[in-house]
């Protein structure tokens, strides 16, 4: 009777289960996905996002709806803007969803676990812009790298020196 009355309790937690994602301390609901300040929110992604956002809530938690297809293109046309944005900007990013491809595995694995649907990697990954050229962090001039390795160069070879010269 004990196990009967565990497995019930098993059961009905899945029913009250509510779609949510772990993202850094947070636990975020469908409402909060792109509740994002207007201020952080490309302005070339605003409409992508307010659809996107339309549509999320328009499911109301219901994990079916959010799990289908173009929703989860909708999240992810919003995210890839502003990824795309941000990086296009070089800026930092004040908000974790903001372009977070965190968000949409934090997404696919809610969709499997509170809607047992099994997202394809393409629906929920975010693709680098062709413009992209890699980090770069240009600290030293031409020169300055000139000084710094001639420099380098002569502090290896007297620490060679000294070393073989050792009795």
């Amino acid at each position: 009777m004990l196990a009967f009355a565990a497995f019930f309790f098993l059961l009905a937690g899945r029913v009250f289960a509510e779609f949510s994602i772990t993202l850094g301390q947070q636990v975020l609901f469908p409402p909060d996905f792109l509740a994002i300040p207007s201020s952080l929110v490309p302005s070339e992604c605003g409409a992508n996002c307010a659809a996107a956002n339309q549509s999320i809530i328009g499911c109301n938690n219901n994990a079916a709806c959010l799990c289908q297809s173009s929703v989860v293109d909708s999240l992810r046309g919003c995210q890839q803007c502003m990824f795309t944005q941000v990086i296009a900007k070089n800026e930092k990013v004040l908000d974790l969803r903001v372009g977070s491809s965190l968000l949409m595995t934090g997404y696919s694995t809610a969709c499997l676990a509170d809607g047992n649907v099994t997202l394809a990697a393409n629906e929920t990954a975010l693709v680098l812009p062709a413009s992209w050229d890699g980090p770069l962090d240009v600290i030293l001039s031409t020169g300055g790298t000139v000084v710094a390795v001639g420099v380098g160069g002569v502090l290896g070879l007297a620490a060679i020196m000294l070393l073989s010269n050792m009795q």
